[in-house]
């Protein structure tokens, strides 16, 4: 049995078919002759004219007074489409941000003549706010600004729907490109506009873009602005405002060490972004959940995580989502100890936002700057971190700057500049206290102990614990590894068993975490350790490393505290002696040179000076023969002598 078809729509379907056939014959013909070319596309094949032959069809069209009604369908035709493909764009990004990508010429075209043809202005208006999304989906920033600006130039005092979208297109696209003080400045007109036209959409948009402004100078203004924008989002049913507030507010959390609370607003954006293909939202707050794994003790995690935010965001191709994403990722890397492989990956994205016009990657000076440090590349990692503490000078970007000061300082350090670390780290340490970012904090208060050991080992022992009691209460447990090994190197000048629990602690932990020395901080580990072992013996070394690699990492650190007590002293005398002091009276008894009691203590030479200077002021005496003697006097009070010496 068959099911006819009226005679009307047969002879319709086989006029068609016919109709079609002959396009595809001549078409065919266009080809051979290579006045049609095939080009292929990202999902289909596309079919262009040579320029020659557009050129000399636009003459015949203009020739025959047709060109106008052309390209006013044409403009109909694209302005459809991308208005159809704007609320796509949030239900299924994947397919349709493809679909833009194919017309992004045709939609060029359509937009030169909305915008610059008599009459046609709204229409190009239309057009222009339709795009701005695809645009920063797609990192086409310089593009998109200039049709937007054109567009919101061409009534630019109208209180209307269209222009607050077109302003708050820019906002967005002003973001992307680094441009933030733009991004403010059009986001709150935007804002203005659309509260005006209770335009909630606009609204909720610029609040989000208005946050993001806030990130890098008032963490606490970003969360409520972000929250206020997710909330509004979600009210007006525009799930872009909606999940990315709620991943700016989780960033502006994690930054001051919140973690806890970060993943929880991350997880629900990620669940909400992810269904609809929004990788730009999703590759942002699986971000989140890297770092939080980076900080809290899980770097092998945290490295996964890592993995699938760079795979998230890689068919975006744009610069700020995939470079931003790529360079936390690079980070999470460098941190579990494979340093090639993040320079590797970062290269393209320092490749980017050295060559590239409007391309802008957030936080990227202060990631770059570590890969080189950790690397040993002094000389690179100064360059990266300078350029980044630049804006703090005119409040453009301070967090960026804060994050920026420990490496510096780091950098200055080793490079010994040691005026100028002390200088960066004051000021550093003023900032990070201002946004409550622990992590920073803490990292500067380390370097101040390292500084400040060359002198006065009691203020370093108190930076360094003070460091240990912010990682201790922020629970930046991955990093409370760095204080057990600041506070063992202290401990390797007199309480040589101890600095030897202490690193073995350390390196327990590390290896359950995944989280090694840096190449940088190698060689001083390796000294240290050969020099516990030769002073204090094969046996007593090893029964040491070997207690301190059964510690839990929070047991190192009781261990770590309660080696912190001091004892009330008088100024002068015997009585008033440090034990460091104490230590290294015991060895100019014993005989030994200003380098030999260096290499023994494993300080340097200018910091056994201090130490004799000190210890002739308490003493009232002026050298070493005047000491040796009173050491003698006093042999009860000093610690018993090494069974051996160091090599070398």
């Amino acid at each position: 049995m068959s099911i006819g078809l009226p005679v009307s729509l047969t002879r319709f379907i086989g006029r068609r078919d016919e109709l079609l056939a002959v396009r595809r014959l001549l078409l065919r013909r266009l080809l051979d002759k290579s006045l049609v070319v095939l080009s292929p596309g990202r999902s289909e094949m596309r079919y262009r004219l040579l320029d020659t032959i557009r050129q000399y069809a636009d003459e015949k069209l203009r020739a025959a007074g047709e060109l106008e009604s052309i390209r006013d369908r044409h403009l109909a035709y694209f302005l459809a489409l991308v208005e159809r493909a704007e609320p796509e764009l949030e239900r299924d990004q994947d397919t349709w941000r493809e679909v833009l990508d194919g017309e992004r010429d045709n939609i060029a075209a359509a937009l030169r003549w909305g915008l610059t043809a008599p009459g046609r202005a709204e229409q190009g208006r239309r057009l222009s706010a339709a795009m701005a999304r695809q645009w920063m989906l797609r990192g086409q920033a310089r593009e998109g600004l200039d049709f937007l600006r054109r567009a919101a130039e061409l009534a630019p005092e109208e209180r209307s729907s269209l222009q607050a979208r077109l302003w708050c297109g820019l906002a967005m696209l002003a973001m992307v490109a680094g441009q933030r003080g733009r991004c403010a400045e059009w986001a709150a007109r935007g804002l203005q506009v659309a509260g005006e036209v209770q335009d909630g959409q606009t609204r909720a948009r610029c609040l989000t873009m208005l946050a993001f402004t806030e990130f890098f100078v008032d963490m606490d203004r970003c969360q409520e602005l972000a929250a206020e924008g997710s909330e509004l989002g979600a009210q007006v049913g525009d799930p872009f405002a909606r999940d990315w507030g709620t991943v700016t507010a989780a960033y502006s959390l994690t930054t001051r060490d919140r973690h806890g609370e970060a993943v929880a607003l991350a997880r629900a954006a990620y669940e909400a972004s992810w269904p609809r293909h929004d990788r730009w939202t999703a590759g942002f707050a699986r971000g989140v959940e890297v770092y939080a794994s980076m900080h809290r003790g899980d770097v092998t995690k945290a490295l996964s995580l890592a993995e699938e935010e760079s795979a998230i965001v890689a068919p975006l191709r744009d610069y700020f989502a995939v470079g931003t994403n790529v360079v936390n990722a690079a980070l999470a890397f460098a941190i579990g100890g494979d340093i090639e492989r993040a320079r590797r990956i970062a290269a393209p994205v320092v490749w980017d936002v050295e060559q590239t016009p409007d391309a802008d990657v957030v936080r990227f000076t202060p990631v770059f700057g570590l890969l080189d440090l950790w690397a040993g590349d002094l000389t690179g990692a100064m360059r990266w971190f300078q350029r980044g503490i630049e804006p703090e000078r005119t409040a453009g970007d301070v967090w960026t700057a804060t994050r920026c000061f420990p490496g510096l300082v780091s950098a200055l350090r080793r490079l010994d500049r040691r005026a100028e670390a002390a200088e960066y780290a004051q000021r550093g340490l003023t900032l990070a206290r201002g946004f409550g970012a622990p992590y920073v904090i803490a990292g500067l208060l380390d370097e101040m102990g390292y500084l400040a050991a060359e002198t006065d080992l009691v203020r370093a022992a108190a930076l360094h614990h003070e460091a240990l009691e912010v990682r201790h209460a922020a629970g930046l447990q991955t990093f409370l590894v760095d204080s057990l090994d600041a506070l063992a190197y202290l401990a390797c000048a007199d309480r040589r068993a101890a600095a030897a629990r202490l690193f073995a602690a350390s390196d327990a932990a590390r290896a359950r975490m995944g989280y090694p020395r840096p190449p940088v901080d190698r060689p001083r580990y390796e000294e240290a350790m050969a020099t516990l072992r030769a002073v204090l013996g094969d046996d007593e070394y090893t029964a040491a490393s070997t207690a301190g690699a059964e510690l839990s990492i929070m047991d190192a650190v009781a261990m770590a505290r309660r080696g912190r007590g001091t004892r009330q002293r008088p100024p002068t005398g015997w009585a008033s002696l440090t034990s460091t002091e104490l230590e290294v009276v015991r060895l100019v008894a014993g005989g030994l040179t200003n380098p030999q009691i260096a290499q023994r203590m494993f300080v340097t030479r200018a910091t056994v000076k201090t130490h004799l200077s000190h210890i002739y002021a308490k003493l009232n005496i002026t050298n070493r023969a005047s000491l040796a003697s009173l050491a003698s006097a006093n042999r009860d009070g000093l610690s018993a002598p090494s069974t051996s010496r160091p090599s070398g």
